[in-house]
């Protein structure tokens, strides 16, 4: 697989395309592989720009390819880690595997949203690799994603129904504010009940396996019988084709453009480019 990037070493963080060598760039939206993840699991020559960190075996985090928001990260689980293809097949036998990714993602959100080192006089390529003895991410970076963030807030879930394989988690800042955030079902995959939060899941799986160490109990069959007809295969894809309401104030608009505007004006209070 090829990678192209942008010339400026700061551009990497933000423009990074990856295309596979048979794939010219007029005919690379026609081919959708949705095992594509899979590529990201073991560091390699091709993917090393977009990827921040590998535990191999397990999981990895890497830059989303089209971000709907400032910071928009994925950590890929490796499906000999966690043998589910999607957040309603987790289930009680996963919870250390899960609580070992949590404790990550709780750490790499620390990292951002806390900055207690001197800024770098420069940005070179050497700073962004990750510092694994000590931090998730090196200095740098973490001040880049400091800055990105603003007054945002990290959210992190899965999709109720994933375009994409194997099990992954959205790492994203609530501003939603991309050039890659074109459409309903962009917004509302991300800031209604379709995203399905870490710690809800965790919290419900976790509960159970404590009680009942015995029965093993899929996210699903944990929901309240009232909710769980939420998560029926129609009714998500419904949930995207819903109407765009504004994820800070509730208010409604028609198009995407309208709502953007009105995140730029009104909800948030700092603007910056998508990672």
């Amino acid at each position: 697989m090829a990678t192209k990037t942008a010339t400026h070493p700061n551009d990497q963080l933000t423009e990074t395309t990856v295309v596979p060598p048979s794939m010219s760039t007029s005919s690379k939206l026609k081919i959708f592989d949705r095992n594509i993840l899979q590529d990201f699991l073991i560091p390699t020559i091709s993917n090393k720009e977009v990827m921040l960190h590998c535990d191999i075996g397990k999981y990895s985090l890497i830059y989303d390819k089209y971000p709907k928001a400032r910071i928009h990260l994925l950590i890929v689980i490796n499906e000999h880690f966690i043998d589910a293809k999607t957040v309603k097949e987790l289930n009680t036998d996963h919870v250390i595997q899960l609580s070992e990714i949590h404790r990550f993602v709780q750490k790499l959100c620390q990292e951002i949203e806390t900055i207690d080192v001197p800024v770098p006089s420069s940005l070179s390529s050497d700073f962004l690799l990750s510092s694994p003895n000590q931090t998730i991410l090196n200095s740098a970076l973490r001040i880049l994603l400091h800055n990105k963030l603003g007054t945002a807030r990290l959210k992190l879930g899965f999709h109720a129904i994933p375009s994409l394989y194997p099990l992954h988690i959205h790492i994203i800042s609530d501003d939603m504010e991309s050039e890659t955030m074109r459409n309903k079902k962009h917004w509302n995959s991300f800031t209604t009940y379709f995203f399905v939060e870490l710690d809800f899941v965790m919290n419900l799986l976790r509960d159970h396996a404590q009680a009942h160490d015995a029965s093993r109990q899929t996210f699903l069959d944990l929901l309240p019988l009232n909710n769980r007809h939420l998560y029926d295969h129609e009714k998500l894809e419904a949930l995207l084709k819903d109407e765009l309401r504004c994820n800070k104030c509730n208010v409604e608009f028609r198009t995407i453009p309208q709502l953007k505007g009105h995140l730029q004006r009104q909800c948030n209070s700092t603007a910056s480019t998508t990672v």
